[in-house]
C-alpha cells in the first residue's frame, strides 16, 4: 500500500543516501546542491543497488521527495537540470514499472496459492469420496438380502455378493454398466426364471412393466425351486435400487399350511373381517355344508346362520378380540344348503390374507355329541330318580322292620333278665339267641337306613367343635372288651394338646366305631390295632391302622362300593351288608372331610380321616350340603 503524501515543509528533509555514497557523488557533480546530487547519483547508478539494500519503499520515498522540493534547486546549471530531469523521469518510469511488476508478482503469488488450495481441496474431496464409496460398498455387502443400485439408464452401478449368489446363472453378466434388460433377457434365455419358460418375450414385457412402475413388490420363482421377493424403488436422481429376499422357506411353510387347510377333515374357511365374505373354503366345508365352492365364495358368514342367531353374531363380532385365537363358549347353529341346522363349535384365528384382515375358522360339528349328551342326561336323570326311589323304599322298609325288631329285642331281654319271673335255663339261652339275632338284624337295618338317608339327602348333620381325644376315648372304651376277646392289642397315640375338629359328633363316633369294628373283625389273633390323633395344616386327623389280612387294589375299590363283600378266609366267618366302609366314607365327605385308605395283602389296612378345624359357620346341614373347609 502507498504511503500518504505530506505537504512541503521548510525543514530540511532527511538524507536519502548513506554518507559514503553521498560524499562520492558530491565530487562527481560539483556545484549541484546536495539534494540534487543525491537524486542524480540515486537515479544514475544507485537505484538498483539501493533498491536491493533498502527494500520496496524506495520508489515511494523518491516520488514523495520530488513533490516536496520541485525542480527549483536545479536552476544554477541548465545542463545539470536537463540531465537531472531526464534521469529523474527515467527513474520515475522505472519505479512505476517496478511497482506494476511487484503487483503482478503478488497477484501471481495469490493465484498460485489459490490454485494450490483448490488442488488440496480437490484431493481431500477425492479421498473423502473414495472413503464414502468404500463405506457404501461395505454397508451394502453386510446386508443379508441381495441389493443392487442402477443409474437413470437402468445400468448396474453397485451390487453386493448376495445379489450375485441369488442369480448364480447370471453371475458373469452382472458387471458395471450392464443394462438391466439385457441381464434379464439372457437370464430368461438360460432358463433361470420359472414363469418365463416357453414365453420369454411376454414374461420380459411383464417384468419390465413392473420394473418401470416400481409401485410395490412381487414374488419371483426360480428354476431351482427357490422363491425371491422382489422390491424396487425409484431414487431422486432417476436411478433405482432393487432388493431381493429369499422367501423359499416361507413359501414352503405356506404350501404346508395350505395342504393342511385343503386336506383337513374338519370344515375350514377364511372370511374377511370387514365385509364378512368368504375368501377361501376347504373341501370338507364344501362336503359338510353342501354348498359349492363358487357359492361359498359369493356368500357371507351371516348367510349360513339362522335369522334368530344374527344378533348374537353381530354382538360377538363387535366385541374386542382379546387374543388372535378365539373359541366359542357355546355352540353355534349353522344352516346347510338343504336348510337343516347343525350345531358347531367354532375356533377362529386372526390372520392377514393377501393384505386384508381376515379370520381363519375351524368348525367342529357337535350335533351328534349334543344328542348323545342329551340322551345321557336323560338316562342319568332316570338313574338318579331310580336311586332316589330305591333309597326311599329302603328307608321306608327299614322303618317298618325296626318296629317289630325293637319289640323282639325288648321281650327277649325281659326273658333273659327273668323280669317276669323265673324261666328254665334253656329258655334263657333261646332268648339270648333271639336277642343276639335281633341286635344283628337291627344293625343291618340301621346301616341300610343310614345309607338310604345319605343317598337321598335326608341325613341332617349338626357340625360343632369336637375334641378328637374325647371321641376316640369313648370309642376305645366301647370296643376294648371286643378287642381283648379277639386277643388283639389296641393302642392309642393321642397328643397332649387337645385337637379340635368341626364335625357332627354322633356321625363321627359312628364312623370311628365302624372302622374299629372292621379292624377287629379282619385282624387275626395276636395282631395290633393303632389309633392315632394329630393335626396338620388346618386339618385334624384320625388314623386307624391294623395288622390284618389287608386287601389288594381291586379288592380295595370293591370294598368302597355299597353292598359289596370280599371273599377270603376271614369274611367267611363275618356277616354284614357290605355298607360299613361306604357309609363311613360318605359320612366323612358329607362333613367336608377327606377319607383315604391304604392296604396291602397280609400287611394290614390304614384308614386316614381328615376333618377341617375351622369353617364359615356351624349351622345344621343336610347330606347334600357338605361343609366346606375355610
Amino acid at each position: 500500500m502507498e504511503q500518504r503524501r505530506v505537504p512541503p515543509t521548510k525543514e530540511r528533509p532527511s538524507r536519502l543516501l548513506p554518507d559514503p555514497i553521498r560524499k562520492a557523488g558530491r565530487g562527481m557533480v560539483g556545484v549541484l546542491p546536495e539534494e540534487a546530487a543525491e537524486v542524480l547519483i540515486l537515479l544514475a547508478c544507485g537505484v538498483p543497488a539501493y533498491m536491493a539494500a533498502t527494500g520496496a519503499g524506495l520508489g515511494d520515498r523518491i516520488l514523495d521527495w520530488a513533490e516536496q522540493h520541485g525542480m527549483g534547486h536545479l536552476q544554477p546549471n541548465g545542463l545539470v537540470v536537463g540531465l537531472s530531469l531526464s534521469v529523474f523521469g527515467f527513474g520515475c518510469f522505472a519505479v512505476r514499472r517496478w511497482r506494476q511488476a511487484r503487483r503482478n508478482a503478488q497477484a501471481y503469488e495469490r493465484t498460485l496459492w489459490d490454485l494450490r488450495k483448490t488442488q488440496a481441496e480437490a484431493v481431500f474431496i477425492r479421498d473423502e469420496l473414495a472413503r464414502s464409496n468404500l463405506r457404501l460398498v461395505g454397508a451394502i455387502e453386510t446386508i443379508p438380502e441381495g441389493v443392487a443400485l442402477f443409474d437413470a439408464e437402468d445400468r448396474f452401478v453397485l451390487w453386493n455378493s448376495r445379489y450375485e449368489e441369488l442369480y448364480g446363472k447370471c453371475r458373469d453378466l452382472i458387471v458395471a454398466g450392464a443394462r438391466f434388460e439385457d441381464v434379464l433377457r439372457q437370464g430368461a434365455e438360460r432358463g433361470m426364471y420359472a414363469h418365463a419358460v416357453g414365453r420369454i418375450e411376454e414374461w420380459l414385457a411383464e417384468r419390465l412393466e413392473l420394473h418401470a412402475h416400481q409401485t410395490g413388490s412381487h414374488e419371483q420363482p426360480l428354476d431351482d425351486g427357490r422363491w425371491l421377493l422382489v422390491q424396487e424403488r425409484r431414487l431422486a436422481d432417476g436411478g433405482s435400487v432393487g432388493v431381493r429376499i429369499d422367501i423359499t422357506d416361507l413359501k414352503r411353510r405356506e404350501a404346508s399350511h395350505r395342504l393342511l387347510f385343503e386336506a383337513n377333515p374338519l370344515p375350514m374357511w377364511v372370511y374377511d373381517l370387514e365385509s364378512l365374505r368368504f375368501l377361501a373354503v376347504n373341501d370338507a366345508a364344501v362336503a359338510r355344508y353342501g354348498y359349492s365352492r363358487e357359492c361359498f365364495l359369493g356368500m357371507t358368514i351371516e348367510q349360513i346362520r339362522p335369522p334368530e342367531d344374527l344378533a348374537r353374531l353381530r354382538s360377538d363380532l363387535a366385541a374386542p378380540r382379546i387374543s388372535k385365537l378365539q373359541h366359542s363358549s357355546t355352540p353355534w347353529r349353522h344352516r346347510k344348503a338343504d336348510g337343516t341346522l347343525i350345531a358347531v363349535e367354532i375356533a377362529s384365528h386372526s390372520i392377514d390374507f393377501e393384505g386384508r384382515p381376515a379370520a381363519l375358522v375351524v368348525a367342529i360339528d357337535v350335533t351328534a355329541s349334543q344328542a348323545a349328551e342329551a340322551e345321557l342326561k336323560r338316562a342319568r336323570d332316570a338313574a338318579e330318580a331310580g336311586s332316589r326311589a330305591k333309597s326311599e323304599f329302603l328307608a321306608n322298609m327299614s322303618h317298618e322292620l325296626r318296629t317289630p325288631l325293637n319289640a323282639i329285642i325288648g321281650f327277649s331281654q325281659l326273658i333273659m333278665d327273668q323280669t317276669a319271673g323265673p324261666v328254665p335255663p334253656e329258655h334263657v339261652e333261646y332268648a339270648r339267641d333271639i336277642n343276639r339275632g335281633g341286635q344283628h338284624l337291627l344293625a343291618l337295618v340301621n346301616e341300610i337306613l343310614d345309607h338310604a338317608k345319605a343317598e337321598s339327602g335326608q341325613m341332617i348333620l349338626r357340625p360343632e367343635r369336637v375334641s378328637l381325644q374325647h371321641v376316640t376315648a369313648q370309642c376305645v372304651r366301647l370296643v376294648r372288651e371286643q378287642a381283648e376277646a379277639a386277643r388283639l392289642r389296641l393302642v392309642t397315640e393321642l397328643p397332649r394338646e387337645s385337637v379340635i375338629a368341626l364335625a357332627d359328633e354322633l356321625r363321627l363316633r359312628q364312623t370311628l366305631l365302624n372302622l374299629l369294628s372292621n379292624a377287629i373283625k379282619f385282624t387275626p389273633p395276636g395282631g395290633r390295632i393303632i389309633l392315632t390323633v394329630d393335626s396338620d395344616d388346618g386339618w385334624a386327623r384320625i388314623i386307624v391302622a391294623d395288622t390284618g389280612v389287608g386287601m389288594n387294589r381291586d379288592d380295595l375299590a370293591k370294598a368302597l362300593e355299597p353292598f359289596q363283600q370280599l371273599e377270603n378266609h376271614k369274611t367267611r366267618h363275618t356277616q354284614g351288608t357290605g355298607l360299613g366302609l361306604p357309609i363311613a366314607k360318605r359320612l366323612i365327605e358329607l362333613q367336608g372331610g377327606r377319607f383315604a385308605i391304604e392296604s396291602r395283602p397280609r400287611a394290614g389296612t390304614t384308614v386316614i380321616i381328615s376333618l377341617p378345624q375351622e369353617a364359615e359357620d356351624a349351622e345344621p346341614r343336610r347330606a347334600g350340603q357338605a361343609l366346606e373347609p375355610a
